[in-house]
């Protein structure tokens, strides 16, 4: 079972491996109730758009793998961009 700081580190391996600037990213768990996690990535604003991807694919594909690393720990994970 992993804890809550591997699966911010995986978040934000995930991250950083999508974006130029990888000194700008932060990535921040802000929610922490019950099982249920939120976490926060925030990066440079010229790095949104590939953070976001064609049509939102990128940041839908972190999701999913977050839902799935969560599912297997037993926690509902949510991602916001901000």
């Amino acid at each position: 079972m992993e804890t809550k700081s591997e699966i911010l580190d995986f978040l934000d391996t995930l991250v950083k491996a999508l974006v130029d600037d990888k000194t700008q990213v932060s990535t921040k768990l802000i929610h922490d109730e019950n099982r249920k996690l939120i976490f926060s990535i925030q990066t440079a604003a010229l790095d949104m758009p590939r953070l976001i991807g064609v049509e939102g694919k990128n940041i839908k594909a972190i999701k999913c793998l977050m839902n799935c690393l969560g599912t297997k720990n037993k926690y509902k994970i949510n991602v916001v961009v901000t």
